[in-house]
């Protein structure tokens, strides 16, 4: 019975009929993040394309696969290790990975799709 709960459930969350959270849209995901990160985050810092925390909000509206709507508890500390990691990331180490997104299986790089904690 379990296993039939857990095969269904997946394949809900697979179609996109549970887990989108906010829609799916990501300029809702967007603006519901950033509302949240304004809590400890300047707006004008969100703006900008040079800073970690702008980094940080953009990966986890596009690229994060666990964190699936603004609520999400671990929302803040997900954010704070990204801030982190693009703080000390050199620029070209940046450009190598969005050369090569695919391969993100290296426990230094983020992914979307494992706890922040196992990175």
């Amino acid at each position: 019975l379990v296993g039939g709960v857990v095969v269904i459930l997946l394949g809900l969350f697979q179609s996109g009929r549970i887990g989108q959270g906010d829609g799916g849209d990501s300029s809702i995901k967007m603006d519901r993040i950033r509302e949240t990160l304004t809590e400890f985050t300047p707006n004008a810092t969100l703006d900008d394309p040079s800073t970690p925390q702008y980094k940080a909000l953009e990966w986890l509206v596009h690229k994060d696969k666990i964190i699936t709507n603004h609520t999400d508890p671990i929302l803040p500390q997900r954010y704070a290790a990204l801030v982190i990691y693009y703080s000390v990331q050199p620029e070209e180490q940046e450009q190598e990975q969005q050369d090569d997104e695919e391969d993100l299986k290296s426990a230094i790089v983020p992914n979307g799709l494992i706890h922040e904690c196992d990175w």
